[in-house]
């Protein structure tokens, strides 16, 4: 799409999207931001209110804000409750009703924000683009079918990026309750993968940019890591002892979870201001020691 200037969308401008739109238009793109309330934006952006699940407002404010329509969507829209009502209103009403709006009839991207949880893998192995994709919970059900769903509702070129989880720009609730001495860890260790805010933001537009992308990406850093890893190495950093026995409990057990590859990103020449997650926390543990206040997880 590097030979493309056309107008883009990014659609949910949450923590990721709003960085994602503001990435793009100082890149020279012309911009526009949709969300369902009103949110702070770069000068360079410009914002649309509107609902992705209300298909007549929505077709009616695209068409009138963009009457060329586009030739890029960044789909970052997330719901607001977690419950699986609120998944399938956004993931798969709301992808549907945006893709079938004269604004979007001559796409030539769509660049959709996925999520590892349609991974099912529990043994603690490595997991890459190319694994089963068999879901357990609702969540990554409902994303999962959200990505098939993009692939048959437009003729354009479709990029699934599956997010790892995001954490920042604040220390969040996982490092607030390790500083505390009130974090809870599970008997069994699972890996966790993750994504720092603003790198999960970069990388959705480097996907944008790419001149043959593959169909989907592992948007995650390179450091897979249990939570009890996680937990000893901030205790750690924060002068703090953890309960050893909390720590290392059940690993006879054996390691659960999964640990997500990203080297097909990696070789599509993408780079991570933060590759682990000591690189990642290492500031957000400063505001904490400081009594910073932070926001985000």
């Amino acid at each position: 799409m590097s030979d493309s200037p056309g107008a883009v969308l990014v659609a949910g401008c949450g923590r990721v999207g709003s960085r994602v739109a503001g990435l793009l238009a100082d890149g020279g793109r012309q911009v526009y931001a949709l969300s369902r309330k009103p949110a702070v934006m770069p000068d360079n952006v410009r914002p649309l209110i509107a609902d992705l699940t209300d298909a007549a407002s929505l077709s009616g404010l695209l068409e009138s804000a963009i009457p060329v329509g586009v030739d890029l969507v960044v789909f970052t829209a997330s719901p607001d409750r977690g419950d699986e009502q609120a998944y399938r209103a956004v993931y798969l009403d709301g992808l549907a009703t945006l893709l079938a709006t004269p604004a979007c009839s001559d796409l030539r991207r769509l660049v959709l924000a996925s999520s590892t949880a349609v991974y099912a893998q529990d043994d603690g192995g490595w997991v890459d683009e190319h694994d089963d994709t068999r879901p357990l919970r609702f969540n990554g059900a409902v994303i999962l079918e959200a990505e098939q769903l993009a692939r048959t509702r437009t003729r354009a070129e479709v990029v699934v990026a599956r997010l790892g989880g995001i954490y920042g720009p604040g220390p969040g609730a996982f490092l607030r309750s390790v500083a505390a001495g009130e974090l809870r860890l599970p008997d069994r260790p699972a890996f966790t993968n993750r994504v720092q805010v603003g790198d999960a933001a970069r990388a959705l537009v480097h996907l944008v940019g790419l001149a043959q992308p593959a169909p989907v990406y592992n948007v995650v850093d390179d450091t897979p890591a249990t939570r009890h890893e996680v937990a000893a190495w901030a205790a750690v950093e924060l002068g703090h002892e953890l309960d050893a026995a909390a720590v290392l409990s059940a690993v006879s057990a054996g390691t659960g979870g999964k640990r997500c590859s990203n080297a097909l990103l990696r070789a599509s020449g993408f780079d991570f201001l933060y590759p682990g997650y000591r690189e990642g926390y290492v500031r957000r543990l400063a505001e904490l020691a400081v009594g910073g206040k932070g926001n985000g997880g």
